[in-house]
């Protein structure tokens, strides 16, 4: 799931097309539920999960007569989907999101197309293809790494997803060097210290000790 996604009331981009307050109502309620259901352990309340991914399922496909344009739907929608482990229509939704976002050229726009590169990474993941990951990652930073930005999660998320995919790969080395890469960039950016790149620290270096 995409760590960037918030409650509605603190979602970083404004619609790009007049919406309905039909619209917004269902956006924010699938929003919540889609957060609600993260919040529960998968194993103790997987019925309870399953239902709230469901019912923001639900809420996402009314939201496509509403406002067909709105891009964030559609990413809300794939990552529901991830977690539903119906990949291929993730994929779909997903794809609509990087199209929709290229002809715009302000900084939101390409984080949005980095929001969307991340989850097409935990997809090929789910699908055991790090490669196919590793490149939507690689791709996933630029786009994220843009001047006038609220913050920088997607940045971290994306430095994050490619050093795990690295670690998958057994290529030390250069998850190493990425690492370097991110937190720099990252202190570039004024984000003084990253829980997810310090994590990854940790097990990098517990992976890479000789035994």
């Amino acid at each position: 799931m995409s760590r960037g996604l918030k409650r509605a009331d603190e979602h970083r981009i404004t619609p790009r097309v007049t919406v309905s307050d039909e619209a917004r109502r269902l956006f924010e309620e699938a929003l919540d539920l889609y957060l609600d259901a993260m919040r529960q352990q998968p194993i103790e309340d997987h019925d309870k999960r399953e239902e709230r991914l469901c019912e923001a399922r639900a809420r996402c496909c009314r939201l496509a007569s509403e406002a067909p344009d709105w891009v964030e739907p559609a990413e809300l929608k794939a990552a529901v989907l991830i977690e539903l482990g119906d990949l291929k229509h993730a994929r779909d939704h997903l794809a609509r999101v990087i199209k929709a976002c290229a002809s715009l050229a302000d900084p939101e726009a390409a984080e949005c197309r980095a929001r969307a590169f991340i989850l097409l990474g935990q997809v090929a993941v789910e699908d055991g293809n790090y490669s196919e990951a590793q490149s939507y990652y690689e791709r996933a930073i630029p786009a994220a790494d843009q001047d006038g930005l609220e913050d920088y999660d997607s940045l971290e998320e994306a430095y994050d997803g490619l050093v795990s995919v690295l670690r998958e790969l057994a290529r030390w080395n250069e998850a190493d060097q990425v690492l370097g890469h991110g937190l720099s960039a990252l202190e570039r950016r004024g984000v003084t210290h990253s829980t997810l790149l310090a994590g990854q620290r940790r097990i990098l270096d517990r992976e890479a000790a000789p035994v």
